[in-house]
């Protein structure tokens, strides 16, 4: 019996990392789409940096990315064993928690084509 509980333990365990990697993954390839959906708009807007800076899609973006890698440390956070690692996680967590606060506030603050982004991320039409 003891023999099966170390060997599902090390099965978990090799899951929660595995699931780890593959999010961190994902995080990167949509950074990359982020990056690149950028690049393509200030060749749009012809380098005109204050028609860019109004538009919020580029922050909401980063923010959806952060949230992604959170999720990442979290679920290595399930399978570390040491003070040590589990005190750098919960610092990356509350880095990336502030990181994603201050890109959704300045979200909210930034007003452009009539949208204003709220801090759920939602857009909400002004009546002008």
């Amino acid at each position: 019996m003891l023999e099966l509980t170390h060997i599902l333990e090390h099965f978990l365990i090799e899951l929660c990392d595995l699931l780890a990697v593959l999010v961190e993954i994902w995080g990167t390839i949509l950074l990359i789409i982020v990056l690149l959906k950028e690049v393509v708009r200030i060749f749009k807007y012809k380098f005109i940096f204050s028609e860019i800076a109004e538009d919020p899609r580029f922050g909401r973006g980063l923010s959806s990315v952060i949230e992604i890698y959170m999720a990442s440390e979290l679920l290595k956070s399930i399978t570390s064993t040491s003070v040590s690692s589990l005190l750098t996680v919960g610092l990356l967590v509350i880095l990336r928690v502030f990181m994603t606060y201050a890109l959704h506030w300045e979200g909210s603050h930034k007003k452009g084509n009539g949208l204003e982004v709220s801090f759920s991320g939602k857009e909400e039409i002004e009546e002008k």
